[in-house]
Order: structure tokens, then C-alpha cells, then sequence
């Protein structure tokens, strides 16, 4: 059915997932094909698997091998990996032999498979993993951080620019190019508008979006006013107001 709740495919699909791009993904008879909003079938169920489109291409799979194909059904890229994801950001990844690579939308091996595991790209970095831990790659494959974190989360990207990550259990934040700027030390932390608030040894501290330290680790409690641009702090039972240098404006009290 579409939005208004009016049907646009008939029963004859044994299952049919959202529309992604004008198109949604049906299968018929065992095979996968794509229908558009109109309920016509664009393109045939012809295949053992697929993919949803994104960025104008959908993953499909012929007797076990992956590729690409265009809203036309066009198979842009031939069916000949062992397994294929989604394109995001401009790359694809794809499997060859155990190994994990990445292809560009004109079907160029661009990063060679070489990867255990990897995770899509997002603002120009893709997590990768290796022996359990993760790091991130650039577009030319470079890795620009090293495999030592337990969780990184690229996502973050979609609203900011800081990554969080973790390692060791403890929190931490690197930049939009995967260096480091929080160190991974922190028991806990909250996103305050453009500011980081930490906690450590039972104290909270601040850093901006830079990855430069406001206010040390060493107040019970903060709090950012906007209106103000202020921060109300607290230590022992007294509360005063610092400013965004750090500096203490109205004496605590």
C-alpha cells in the first residue's frame, strides 16, 4: 500500500519491504525483483537475493555471486562477488574469498579486499576490524586510526563532528579525520549542545567539539545555560557560574 493507504502491488508477492528510493523490493515465486510506486515491476524477479536501493543502485544476487543494478534493472556491475552491501557514501563493500574490499559506483575495485570486517562508509571513514578491536580507513584505504577500539561510532558524523568511541571500557572522542581529541579515560559522558560534558573519578569536566579542555574534572556537577552562555557548576553543596574560558564569573556560594 502506498502513503494514503491505497494498494499498489497485488498478492502475487510472497513479500514485499518498503519503497527506498521509488522502488521497493518483492519476491515472486522464490525470486526478487523491484516494483515502483505505481505497483508495476520495473524489474523482474529474476534474482536469488537483493538489497533495497540506495544512492541509485541495488545489491542483487544470481547463483551465489553479487552485484549491482540500476533502477532500469541495468546490472551495472556484474554479478561476481561472494557478497555485496549497499552503497553508502559513493562506495560499495564487497566480498571476495573471506576478504572485504570496497568498489566505487563505476564497479572500480577502489580499496582491494583485504579486510575480516568492515562497516559502510559515512563522511569519508569506514570502520574496519581487525582481532576484535576497530579503526577507521580513509577513501584511499589508509587506515587512520588504529585497530584499538572496542566500539567506534561513525554514525555520530550524521549530526556533528566528533566520533565517539570506547576502549579499555571507557569513553573518548575522535574527529571528523579519526584522530583521537578526547582521550578514551572517561567513566561517562553527555552531549550539551556544541559541548561535551565527561565524568571521571566522581567529577565533571568539559571539552567544546575540538577536543579543547574548558573546564577540568573537578566540579560535582555542570551545567550548560545557552541563554546565558554560562555554565552553572557545582562544588561540595556551593554552585557558581563560570564562563566558557573557564573562568569564574559569579563566585560559588
Amino acid at each position: 500500500v502506498d502513503k494514503d493507504g491505497n494498494f499498489v502491488a497485488s498478492s502475487i508477492y510472497e513479500y514485499a519491504n518498503d519503497f527506498s528510493e521509488g522502488m521497493a523490493l518483492v519476491r515472486k515465486d522464490g525470486k526478487y525483483g523491484f516494483i515502483n510506486t505505481k505497483g508495476k515491476e520495473i524489474i523482474p524477479c529474476t534474482f536469488d537475493d537483493a538489497n533495497s536501493f540506495a544512492e541509485g543502485y541495488a545489491a542483487v544476487s544470481r547463483n551465489g555471486q553479487w552485484g549491482f543494478v540500476d533502477k532500469e534493472g541495468k546490472e551495472v556491475v556484474s554479478c561476481s562477488y561472494d557478497g555485496a552491501a549497499s552503497f553508502s557514501d559513493g562506495f560499495a563493500a564487497v566480498k571476495i574469498n573471506g576478504r572485504i574490499g570496497f568498489i566505487d559506483k563505476e564497479g572500480n575495485m577502489v580499496i582491494p579486499c583485504s579486510f575480516i570486517a568492515v562497516h559502510s562508509f559515512n563522511k569519508g571513514l569506514a570502520k574496519v576490524e581487525s582481532r576484535g578491536y576497530q579503526g577507521l580507513i580513509d577513501k584511499q584505504g589508509i587506515l587512520v586510526t588504529s585497530c584499538i577500539y572496542d566500539d567506534i561510532y561513525t554514525s555520530d558524523l550524521d549530526h556533528g563532528k566528533t566520533i565517539r568511541a570506547i576502549k579499555n571500557k571507557k569513553w573518548g572522542f575522535l574527529n571528523e579525520n579519526g584522530k583521537e581529541i578526547i582521550p578514551c579515560k572517561y567513566e561517562d559522558f553527555r552531549i550539551d549542545g556544541e559541548l561535551i560534558v565527561v565524568y571521571i573519578n566522581k567529577k565533571w569536566g568539559l571539552f567544546d567539539q575540538n577536543g579543547k579542555e574548558i573546564i577540568p574534572c573537578k566540579y560535582k556537577s555542570l551545567a550548560y545555560s545557552k541563554e546565558e552562555k554560562m555554565i552553572v557548576a557545582k562544588v561540595e553543596d556551593k554552585y557558581g557560574f563560570i564562563d566558557m574560558q573557564g573562568n569564574t564569573i559569579i563566585p560559588f556560594n
